[in-house]
């Protein structure tokens, strides 16, 4: 009887660890390793963190399901290098790259087929870059962005163009 009761509450005991945050500290990259749990005991995020506190290395974020849904990069506390995040069924949505915590770079932004839904081309400076827009994988707008404000906006393919206003027009009735 003793050791069933045992059994049951190491049982328990393991579950209940399996749930929430968890801390451990690994001593080959001397940093903190933080695990968080959802309620069913799969992990919904990894990430590292300097003895500063500061977030080091690599961070991946999943669904309930256990699908990674990101991907990502960190250096003293800031985002840097690339990152990726993912569509449910697994396809790539968007590449990202960051230096010191600028947005920079081509970011692509495509479908789960592949087809490319946006690309921004980050300068470094917050938002600021050159947004395009697709539709159906075929140019049809471009945007410019400096100091926080949009100075330019170019209509590549009007009929294309038309088409968007129209689709979300009809969503927003």
């Amino acid at each position: 009887m003793k050791s069933i009761v045992f059994v049951v509450l190491v049982s328990l005991s393991s579950t209940l660890l399996a749930q929430g945050l968890t801390e451990t500290f690994d001593e080959e990259c001397s940093c903190f390793v933080i695990t968080n749990h959802y309620e069913n005991g799969q992990i919904s995020s990894v990430h590292h963190e300097n003895v500063n506190r500061n977030r080091v290395g690599a961070e991946k974020v999943y669904s309930a399901g256990g699908n990674l849904n990101y991907e990502r990069n960190w250096e003293k506390g800031k985002l840097h290098g690339s990152g990726t995040f993912y569509h449910p069924d697994g396809s790539v949505y968007i590449n990202e790259q960051y230096v010191e915590g600028q947005k920079v770079g081509k970011w692509n932004f495509q479908d789960p087929q592949g087809t490319p839904i946006q690309t921004i081309e980050y300068t470094g400076h917050g938002n600021d870059g050159t947004y395009s827009h697709f539709y159906t994988g075929q140019l049809y707008f471009v945007q410019k962005l400096e100091n926080g404000a949009l100075v330019n906006s170019e209509v590549v393919n009007q009929e294309l163009y038309d088409i968007v206003q129209e689709e979300g027009s009809a969503t927003t009735k």
